[in-house]
């Protein structure tokens, strides 16, 4: 065997090393991502829940607070601003827009939402995307319980109940229950060994309003 190909043949077989050591920290890194998304998707209801309490008019200075408050919730999940925004990815900006939206449109009496939950279905799929990457592939649930039309925090960017169960609350003032289900991927990074958010793919969702019975 030549010099050549026999350097050519340690190069081969150290990648291939490489490959496989690296696929198995990967690997041994899986359910701490997965431990951070779930984590992420229990704080949202933290800044999304409005509350009977707050559809009155408030002062700004007060809904500044809140922004800062509820963002400083969510923000240790993030990566900077690192990842795009637009109708299909979202990233921390689109996020922290979201909830000061959700926060005035509370103040403008158009309802409130009293109880929300997120909740990832089944075992998402955890992808390598390169050197201290990942793309987790899920599937979601969102519960709403509402009063009137107001504005509602998803995953990726913000519903409005306009259109859904229009007809099961004749007065506007009966609870209602929606029910939406999503898909999404989130792209996260690893940094000083925890895994970030950087940016969320928003692949749509689906949504069922039903009156929640007293």
């Amino acid at each position: 065997m030549n010099r050549g190909l026999a350097l050519a043949l340690v190069l081969v077989i150290g990648l291939v090393i490489y490959i496989a050591v690296d696929e198995g920290n990967f690997r041994r890194e899986v359910p701490r991502i997965e431990q951070n998304l779930q984590s992420y998707m229990q704080q949202l209801p933290s800044i999304y829940v409005t509350g009977e309490a707050d559809s009155a008019t408030v002062p700004q200075e007060q809904i500044e607070q809140k922004l800062k408050d509820n963002v400083a919730l969510v923000q240790p999940y993030w990566l900077s601003t690192i990842g795009s925004s637009n109708g299909y990815q979202y990233n921390l900006d689109a996020l922290t827009q979201d909830i000061q939206q959700v926060l005035q449109d509370s103040t403008l009496g158009n309802g409130y939402v009293s109880k929300l939950s997120y909740t990832i279905v089944g075992s998402p799929q955890i992808r390598k995307d390169g050197p201290g990457l990942a793309v987790v592939e899920t599937e979601y649930s969102i519960v709403a319980d509402y009063v009137g039309t107001p504005l509602i925090g998803g995953v990726a960017g913000t519903i409005y109940p306009d259109g859904y169960g229009e007809d099961l609350s004749e007065s506007g003032e009966e609870p209602l229950r929606m029910t939406v289900t999503g898909y999404a991927n989130f792209h996260m990074q690893r940094v000083d060994g925890d895994w970030k958010i950087t940016q969320i793919d928003n692949l749509g969702y689906g949504a069922n309003v039903t009156p929640i019975a007293e």
